[in-house]
Order: structure tokens, then sequence, then C-alpha cells
């Protein structure tokens, strides 16, 4: 019994002595989707309470013009925003932004390209925009032809949140050199113009 217990001995220590390695190589992954979609929505925005509605269908319309006897103009009670976002998935928008002008019944005079005015921000965080570089504020009018290109390196993964109205002519608001407001030099009608945002996901 002595002699079989000692041969099993050795044998653990020779088995311990020449060792064994084992490996083993896992491939760790995970797919990210593309996005699928790019939604685009306008709101009409009250200026004075900033209560903001969805806009059915595509008319952007400022109607009524209200008369404001103490600065001679007609304004709006509210503006618009149109934004641009991605649906679900990863991905960045390359966004382009033309306008036609449509009707002017202002013989000789300019429409409402020149009376409108764009302002182009992102939305980085819940309850943060910026503007976006490269794009200030914009008459309407400035977007005619080729309009204007938000490229990705601009807008990456961010909402493009697009702020639409009438010219005010109020300094303080910075809008561009050229606006024009509505007045009674304007010829009574129908003014109109086509806005158009083309948002690809890159």
């Amino acid at each position: 019994m002595k002699k079989v217990l000692s041969l099993i001995v050795a044998g653990v220590v020779v088995f311990a002595q020449t060792g064994f390695a084992a490996t083993a190589t896992y491939t760790v992954s995970a797919t990210v989707p593309a996005s699928s979609a790019i939604s685009i929505n306008a709101f009409s925005v009250n200026s004075v309470s900033s209560v903001k509605s969805g806009i059915t269908g595509t008319a952007l319309s400022f109607n009524p013009l209200v008369y404001q006897p103490s600065l001679g103009i007609y304004l709006p009670d509210h503006y618009f925003i149109i934004e641009s976002g991605l649906g679900t998935g990863a991905g960045n928008q390359d966004i382009t932004i033309v306008y036609t002008e449509g009707a002017n019944p202002n013989t000789g005079g300019h429409g409402l390209g020149w009376k409108t005015v764009a302002t182009f921000n992102k939305v980085t965080g819940p309850s943060t925009e910026v503007a976006i570089t490269g794009h200030p504020k914009r008459l309407l009018k400035d977007l005619t032809g080729a309009g204007i290109n938000i490229t990705p390196a601009q807008i990456g993964t961010s909402l493009l949140r697009m702020y639409v109205g009438a010219v005010t002519g109020d300094a303080t608001l910075g809008e561009p050199a050229g606006a024009e407001v509505i007045s009674n030099a304007d010829r009574q009608g129908d003014y109109n113009g086509q806005l158009a945002i083309t948002a690809t996901v890159v």
C-alpha cells in the first residue's frame, strides 16, 4: 500500500512540473444602427405668451397682420420655428435651405423675402441652443438660388431649430442690412414664397 501511494505522489509532482497553457480569444462586438429617418416639423409660436403650436400641413401664414400705429408698420402676433432632427440611430445631418420668391404685388418693389428673416440655431441639450457657426441671421431673399448648406461639421447630430419671423425694424435684434418692414408703403395684396428644407442622413 505504501508503494502505491508513493507512486501516486510522484506522478502528481511530475504533472505539476510539466505544466500546460490554454488560450481562448473572444470577439466582443456591438452594432450601432444607422438613423433611418429625419423628422422636419414646423410650429407657430405666440409672440407674447410663447405658446408653441404644431402646424398642420405646409402653410406658414403670418396672417392676420396687425397695424402698429406707433411704429407705422404691420406685424403678426406670432413667428415660426422649423425643426429638423434625426430619428433613432446614429448619423449626422446635411441640410440645404432654399427660398423662392412667389407672389409680389409691389410693382417695382420688393416681395416677402425682404420682409422676413431667418435665424439658425442648433439644440445641443434639453435647454441649450446656440447659433450655428457660419450661418448668421439672414433675410429669406438671401436664401434664393442655391440657398445655404448647413454641413455635418456645423450641425452634426444636433437638432436644427430655425426661427422665421417678420422684420420688425428693431435695431437691437440685429436684423440684416436691407431688411424692410411691412408698411402702408407696400401695395395691398397677397405676398408669398416657398421655403424648402432638405435634410440628408450622412
